[in-house]
């Protein structure tokens, strides 16, 4: 096409190419392109409809159709007896490459300002690009035995909780048709309560419960609720990656304390950041190496954030899924000075895709956390709360939570069977009284990251432990037996004996 100077406009580039976009919407997206770029400044006349179909090889009806779309949303005019013409009413921009962009330089305290772009995602700030940097965990594809974190789902009892869903859609009033309170549905809020207290000794009622999607959305929550950029945070180490990222991203400052036997060595927490703001802890089934807090590093714990007037962030994680003996109490269960926040999930001990998880939070937090959920995603939906509510209350979760630690327990021992059989003697198995996978610690100096690649191609999803490292100088697997039946069990080990043994 061209325009009356004579030069050349590029519109279609190759008619038909964009697959699945209509013809005339295509032409419609370069024109309006050339304009914003500046390939085709205002005032142009652009050919009539009739030349500009015989010139791209496309039907009149085709360009008469672009033509109304640009004319609908104020790029051209059109003119009885005169044409169409490129709005005059349009700024003249210069000419530029499209869909290019700087990243903004990232700054240093003290130093000049950078001279140009600098590279890195294309327009990110500092602390965009410090949460882009922390990474994601790429889904684990379902064919792989031992896939990390995802639950039995054939013992879920789904006749039941469909029927539970469907009537709360079906008899959906308007209250569950419209966003709920900022804390969650009050029935939930209930029975999250009634449950923790009784079977986790968490001392809470339901005004001091939040809901949120996940543990992940409570940890960065958190995090810029609490957390001013420089702060320093305690991290288990090895420890969980996914917390590891909210503080990263929050621009608070890692501060990797050991784990040992006991759990976090919190005497080398104080020697390391002893004002630190928060300490982020799993202590009933520490992930990724299992071991649980002892009592006496529970009251150092407690006794420490007292002291140092900040906070605790106990992730209860896999508290539900004790083998030997009783569930653990809580620290938050043992806290005197409301310094304690507790975050729970029932992702995991139902199923994934639910996204319903919990704060209990100490009273005067309670707002501020329910107004920041509401700032961030809106609200979980409140049908779904509404159904888990009504799940819990009528004791199917209690009763789905029996079955399914009784069925994990077979998994560890059968687990636990095939390793002590199979696998060689130089890999050694760390603790697996609770949850639903165990750490298979490999020799130092053996590269873990590689021999999980390995594995994978051996159909086995094991992700090295160093993974979960920030000093701490580790080498190992995690390997989650919690969604593998018994008899893939006893393969997948023999497979991965053969791995270790290449």
């Amino acid at each position: 096409m061209k325009e009356a100077g004579g030069h050349s406009i590029p519109l279609l580039r190759e008619p038909g190419r964009e697959s699945g976009r209509p013809l005339y919407m295509q032409l419609y997206r370069r024109i309006r392109e050339g304009v914003l770029e500046g390939a085709i400044p205002p005032g142009t006349r652009l050919p009539s409809a009739r030349t500009l179909a015989r010139e791209e090889g496309i039907s009149r009806n085709t360009v008469e159709a672009a033509f109304r779309q640009l004319l609908a949303e104020g790029f051209v005019t059109r003119r009885v007896g005169s044409g169409t013409w490129i709005s005059e009413r349009i700024p003249n921009r210069p000419r530029r490459p499209s869909r290019t962009f700087a990243a903004r330089p990232r700054s240093t305290p003290g130093a000049a300002p950078a001279a140009g772009p600098v590279a890195g995602p294309p327009g990110i700030s500092a602390r965009g690009t410090r949460i882009v940097e922390a990474g994601a965990e790429a889904p684990t594809p379902p064919d792989l035995l031992f896939a990390p974190c995802v639950p039995g789902l054939e013992a879920l009892p789904l006749d039941t909780w469909n029927r539970i869903a469907a009537r709360s859609f079906r008899d959906a009033t308007g209250s569950l048709l419209v966003p709920p309170p900022a804390a969650g549905l009050p029935a939930l809020r209930e029975a999250v309560a009634a449950y923790l207290h009784l079977d986790r000794g968490v001392r809470c009622s339901a005004d001091r419960v939040v809901i949120v999607n996940s543990t992940q959305q409570a940890t960065d929550l958190v995090a810029r609720l609490l957390l001013d950029p420089g702060d320093a945070v305690w991290l288990e180490d090895p420890g969980y990656v996914s917390a590891r990222r909210a503080i990263v991203g929050s621009g608070a400052r890692v501060v990797p304390v050991p784990v040992d036997g006991e759990g976090i060595d919190v005497a080398a927490g104080e020697a390391r950041a002893p004002r630190a703001r928060l300490a982020c802890v799993t202590p009933s089934h520490q992930y990724p190496l299992g071991v649980t807090l002892s009592l006496a590093r529970r009251l150092a714990l407690l006794d420490w954030v007292e002291r140092a007037g900040g906070w605790i962030l106990e992730d209860d994680y896999d508290s539900e899924l004790r083998y030997d003996g009783r569930p653990l109490a809580s620290v938050q269960s043992i806290d005197t000075s409301g310094r304690v926040l507790y975050v729970g999930t029932f992702n995991k001990i139902l199923f994934p895709a639910l996204r319903v998880a919990y704060l209990v939070l100490p009273p005067e937090l309670v707002e501020p956390f329910a107004r920041a959920k509401q700032n961030s995603d809106g609200f979980t939906s409140p049908l779904l709360q509404a159904a888990l509510a009504e799940f819990i209350a009528e004791g199917h979760f209690a009763v789905h939570l029996r079955k399914v630690r009784s069925l994990y327990q077979e998994r560890r021992d059968r687990f636990l069977a095939a390793a002590a059989e199979h696998l060689p003697e130089e890999a050694r198995l760390g603790p697996a009284e609770a949850g639903m996978h165990a750490v298979l610690h490999l020799p130092a100096g053996v590269d873990d990251a590689a021999v999980s690649e390995r594995a994978r191609r051996r159909g086995l999803s094991v992700p090295a432990l160093s993974a979960h490292s920030i000093e701490a100088e580790t080498s190992g697997l995690l390997v989650h037996y919690g969604n593998a039946a018994v008899d893939d069990i006893e393969s997948g080990t023999r497979r991965l004996s053969e791995v270790l043994r290449e």
